[in-house]
C-alpha cells in the first residue's frame, strides 16, 4: 500500500514540477527491474489480497510512466533528445506482455510529437503502436481506467484519464484519416469510459476541429451495421453531465438514420416472409422513439 502512494505521490510531483530525463530513467529502470510490479519478494500472486496490491502496484507504474511522457510534461526539443537518448532501446525491448502496451504506445506519441510531419518518421514510429495493439493495448488501458484504483475521481485518476485522452486525440491526428482506428480491438469501449467524465465529455463537445471527433464520426458511419460503439459512447456521454447529455440528444436526433434494439415491449415485430433478408421484420404497429417530438413515428 505504500509504495502505491508514494507512486501516486510521483505522479503528481511529475505532472506538477516536471522531471528531469534521467529521473525518468532511473523510474523506468525500477519498473523494469521487478516487472511493473510484477516481482516483488514481499507479495504471494496466489493469495487474492496480495494479487489485488500487485494490480495497484502494476497499475500506478504504468501511470507514472506515461504522465512522464505525456505532452504537459514536455519541456522544449533539448529535453525530448535527452530521454530519447537515454530510455528509447530500452523502451523499444518491452515487448513481451501486456502491461508493456500503454508504454510502447505513450512512447510513440511522444517521439512522434515533435516528428509528426515527417513520413517517413511516422511510418518507423508507428511500428511501436503496431505492438502495442498486437498487446491489446486498448483492452489493458480500459481494464486500468474501470479499475477501482482509477474510479474514485481522485486527481491521480483524472490526470490519467486526461493522458489517455491526449493521447488518443494525437493518434487520430496522425493515423486516423481513414477511419482505421476504428477496427482496434477494445478502443471504443476506452473511449466510452473516457467520455464518462464530465470535464472531458464538455471538451470533446465543444472541440468541433479535435482530431478525436474523428473516432467519433466512424461510430457514426458504422451505425447501425454496428450498433454498439455509437450506443456507447452516446451512452457515457448521457451519463456525463447536463451539457453533453443535451449536445449528444441533439445530435441523435439528426441522424437521417434511425435504429435500436427491439427488446422493448413496445415492440411488436413479425418476420417478412416476402424478404430474402433471414433477419427482415416488418413493424406492425406505430413506435414513437422519442415521446416529446410528436411528428417523428415509426
Amino acid at each position: 500500500r505504500e509504495i502505491n502512494e508514494i507512486l501516486q505521490i510521483i505522479t503528481l510531483t511529475i505532472y506538477f514540477d516536471n522531471i528531469k530525463p534521467d529521473e525518468v530513467n532511473k523510474l523506468l529502470d525500477l519498473c523494469i527491474i521487478h516487472a511493473f510490479g510484477n516481482q516483488n519478494q514481499f507479495l504471494n500472486p496466489a493469495h487474492s489480497l496480495h494479487m489485488d496490491l500487485i494490480q495497484k502496484v502494476n497499475y500506478s507504474e504504468i501511470v507514472v510512466l506515461m504522465v512522464a511522457l505525456s505532452k504537459h510534461n514536455i519541456e522544449d526539443a533539448t529535453w525530448m533528445k535527452e530521454l530519447i537518448d537515454k530510455i528509447d532501446d530500452k523502451i523499444i525491448s518491452m515487448r513481451h506482455h501486456q502491461e508493456h502496451g500503454p508504454i510502447l504506445l505513450a512512447w510513440m506519441v511522444f517521439k512522434l510529437s515533435s516528428k509528426k510531419d515527417d513520413v517517413t518518421i511516422c511510418n518507423n514510429y508507428g511500428k511501436l503502436g503496431t505492438k502495442a495493439v498486437q498487446l491489446n493495448v486498448f483492452g489493458y488501458l480500459h481494464k486500468m481506467v474501470t479499475h477501482r484504483q482509477f474510479k474514485d475521481k481522485s486527481l491521480v485518476s483524472r490526470i490519467f484519464i486526461r493522458c489517455i485522452y491526449d493521447n488518443l486525440d494525437f493518434m487520430c491526428e496522425l493515423f486516423n484519416m481513414d477511419g482505421s482506428m476504428a477496427q482496434y480491438p477494445m478502443i471504443f469501449e476506452l473511449f466510452s469510459e473516457i467520455l464518462k467524465g464530465p470535464a472531458i465529455a464538455k471538451e470533446f463537445c465543444k472541440s468541433e476541429s479535435s482530431q478525436i471527433r474523428t473516432l467519433f464520426d466512424a461510430a457514426v458511419q458504422m451505425f447501425p451495421h454496428e450498433f454498439m460503439p455509437l450506443s456507447m459512447l452516446a451512452n457515457s456521454l448521457t451519463l456525463a453531465s447536463l451539457s453533453s447529455f443535451t449536445w449528444i440528444m441533439q445530435f441523435l436526433q439528426t441522424l437521417p438514420i434511425y435504429a435500436e434494439q427491439p427488446n422493448d415491449p413496445l415492440f411488436e415485430l413479425r418476420r417478412n416472409e416476402l424478404s430474402d433478408e433471414d433477419d427482415a421484420y416488418l413493424l406492425l404497429s406505430n413506435y414513437q422513439p422519442f415521446p416529446k417530438i410528436s411528428d417523428f413515428v415509426i
